[in-house]
């Protein structure tokens, strides 16, 4: 392909800012609460949640798709951070330092969803 990758990185900017605004005018963080209430489907749904936010924000060329979604979610924090997040949180933190099997892999998801709150 002869695209410079300058322009393949402004068009994936101009993509990432206008699917954070579509994912803000669907309401998709209350969404995304609204179907994480059940306990039987909340770890599926922030995982995917997360790596869903991850993937438009995650980088600092994309700081604005970072500050429409933290917009969002500073809006629903009680919600989202407190009830979601947290235990979500905490759950992987200690499975990282319980030294089981699947310590690597809670450690690594750990980092990973801190790395993208901090985008945002």
């Amino acid at each position: 392909n002869d695209t410079p990758i300058a322009d393949l990185l402004a068009l994936h900017v101009a993509h990432a800012h206008r699917f954070a605004l579509c994912l803000a005018q669907c309401r998709t963080v209350e969404a995304f609460c609204t179907c994480a209430e059940p306990a039987a489907q909340r770890a599926a749904m922030i995982v995917a949640f997360l790596r869903a936010v991850h993937n438009v924000v995650a980088s600092q060329n994309l700081w604005e798709a970072g500050r429409v979604l933290g917009r969002q979610l500073a809006a629903l924090w009680p919600r989202v951070g407190f009830r979601l997040l947290a235990p979500h949180l905490r759950r992987l933190l200690a499975a990282a330092e319980g030294g089981s099997k699947g310590a690597q892999r809670a450690a690594r998801e750990f980092r990973r969803d801190l790395r993208t709150l901090g985008w945002l």
